[in-house]
């Protein structure tokens, strides 16, 4: 199979009539090509790295990736394994294709620098334009369907401090008192003696202090239970008694 080089930077020209969308093709399967979600505030410069992996036998891929412009503003792209050449621009638009060919192992192909008109995760604010283009890979003398897949990424964030919850033991209320530097996404999670999932949460706080407050019907009975909160390089786990 050839590897096809498209038109990246809109400097071609069509002959006749063309339909948008994605042209019927012989397909072998799909291959992922990897973006980073996070969460994001107003007027943040985001970055995002285009990343591939899986990379045994890749000849080259194309693609377009679109941004929401009441989200982002384009910045720039930081070349990566691959040079500018092979993008197209379109920041009026919310629009960047590639063309690439060649070999590589996994590494970041490009990252794209965008600043945030709104809070928000990046995920929900791009997504493949297959009416553009046709997103596809060729690898091994084949073609697949390429797709975007996201890598959640966590932030580093160290817990200034977690206090052992108060009241305890308790009986009706008991709260858990911590402080973050930044806003982090932090989790935290209630198990009893046999190690049963009572409670748990995934979210986002914003930088100081934080209170968890807990009633007595979040517990089934009384008894011990164990609260644990975590971020990517941290985790402490707090012992609580309840009592009837």
């Amino acid at each position: 199979i050839g590897i096809k080089i498209g038109d990246v930077n809109g400097s071609a020209q069509i002959n006749g009539p063309v339909t948008p969308g994605i042209r019927s093709v012989e397909e072998l399967g799909a291959w992922n090509l990897y973006l980073e979600n996070e969460f994001f505030e107003a007027g943040q410069l985001v970055e995002i790295p285009i990343l591939i992996k899986n990379t045994k036998g890749l000849e080259g891929l194309q693609f377009a990736l679109q941004f929401d412009e009441n989200v982002f503003d384009w910045v720039e792209m930081k070349e990566g394994m691959a040079t500018k050449e092979f993008f197209g621009f379109f920041p009026q638009d919310g629009l960047l294709t590639a063309s690439w060919n060649g070999s590589s192992k996994d590494t970041t192909l490009t990252t794209i620098v965008l600043k945030s008109k709104k809070d928000g995760y990046i995920k929900d604010a791009i997504s493949l334009n297959t009416r553009f283009m046709s997103p596809e890979a060729y690898i091994n003398n084949g073609l697949l369907r390429l797709e975007l897949d996201w890598l959640e990424k966590s932030k580093l964030i160290d817990f200034a401090e977690v206090k052992q919850n108060f009241p305890n033991p308790f009986a009706e209320t008991t709260n858990v008192w911590f402080q973050i530097p930044s806003q982090s996404l932090v989790k935290w999670s209630i198990t009893d003696v046999t190690g049963r999932l009572i409670k748990q949460s995934n979210q986002w706080f914003s930088a100081g202090e934080h209170v968890l407050d807990f009633e007595k019907n979040t517990f089934h009975s009384p008894g011990i239970y164990y609260f644990t909160i975590e971020s990517a390089d941290y985790k402490r786990t707090l012992k609580m008694v309840k009592f009837e």
